[in-house]
Protein backbone atom coordinates (compact mmCIF):
# COMPACT_ATOMS: atom_id res chain seq x y z
CA UNK A 1 0.00 0.00 0.00
CA UNK A 2 2.72 2.14 0.84
CA UNK A 3 4.23 1.64 -2.79
CA UNK A 4 1.11 2.43 -4.23
CA UNK A 5 0.60 5.77 -2.45
CA UNK A 6 3.90 6.78 -3.22
CA UNK A 7 3.28 6.00 -7.02
CA UNK A 8 0.46 8.15 -6.71
CA UNK A 9 1.98 11.25 -4.95
CA UNK A 10 4.43 11.05 -7.81
CA UNK A 11 2.01 11.34 -10.45
CA UNK A 12 0.07 13.81 -8.97
CA UNK A 13 2.93 15.98 -8.90
CA UNK A 14 4.02 15.51 -12.20
CA UNK A 15 0.23 16.65 -13.37
CA UNK A 16 0.86 19.88 -11.44
CA UNK A 17 4.16 20.57 -13.09
CA UNK A 18 3.05 19.59 -16.37
CA UNK A 19 0.12 22.03 -16.34
CA UNK A 20 2.53 24.64 -14.74
CA UNK A 21 4.31 24.17 -17.86
CA UNK A 22 1.13 24.45 -20.01
CA UNK A 23 0.24 27.77 -18.32
CA UNK A 24 3.74 29.58 -18.99
CA UNK A 25 4.27 27.79 -22.56
CA UNK A 26 0.61 29.96 -23.01
CA UNK A 27 2.29 33.32 -21.93
CA UNK A 28 5.15 32.92 -23.71
CA UNK A 29 7.88 32.59 -20.89
CA UNK A 30 8.49 28.72 -22.13
CA UNK A 31 9.18 27.93 -25.94
CA UNK A 32 5.80 25.89 -27.02
CA UNK A 33 8.01 23.19 -28.86
CA UNK A 34 6.26 20.60 -30.87
CA UNK A 35 2.96 18.92 -29.80
CA UNK A 36 2.89 15.30 -30.24
CA UNK A 37 -0.07 13.38 -29.90
CA UNK A 38 -0.47 9.93 -26.94
CA UNK A 39 -2.92 7.76 -29.09
CA UNK A 40 -3.08 5.82 -26.29
CA UNK A 41 -4.45 8.32 -24.16
CA UNK A 42 -8.10 8.74 -23.78
CA UNK A 43 -10.18 11.84 -25.26
CA UNK A 44 -10.68 14.70 -23.17
CA UNK A 45 -14.16 14.58 -24.19
CA UNK A 46 -14.50 11.26 -22.43
CA UNK A 47 -15.34 10.52 -18.44
CA UNK A 48 -11.13 8.93 -18.30
CA UNK A 49 -9.85 11.47 -20.33
CA UNK A 50 -11.36 13.96 -18.20
CA UNK A 51 -9.62 12.34 -14.79
CA UNK A 52 -6.34 11.76 -16.29
CA UNK A 53 -6.02 15.93 -17.50
CA UNK A 54 -7.34 16.80 -14.29
CA UNK A 55 -5.86 14.19 -11.81
CA UNK A 56 -2.54 13.73 -13.45
CA UNK A 57 -2.10 16.50 -16.49
CA UNK A 58 -1.83 14.24 -19.47
CA UNK A 59 -4.00 14.44 -22.10
CA UNK A 60 -3.67 13.60 -25.69
CA UNK A 61 -1.94 16.82 -27.31
CA UNK A 62 1.31 17.33 -25.06
CA UNK A 63 3.97 19.16 -26.18
CA UNK A 64 7.34 17.67 -26.45
CA UNK A 65 8.87 20.33 -23.27
CA UNK A 66 5.63 18.64 -20.85
CA UNK A 67 6.05 14.74 -22.15
CA UNK A 68 9.46 15.11 -21.32
CA UNK A 69 9.11 16.61 -17.92
CA UNK A 70 6.46 14.48 -16.98
CA UNK A 71 8.46 11.47 -18.10
CA UNK A 72 11.37 12.48 -15.77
Amino acid sequence: MHKLTSILLILFAGGSLVRGIHEFTEIGILPGIREITLPLIPSSTTVIGDLFKTVFGITQQMSLLQSSVYIL
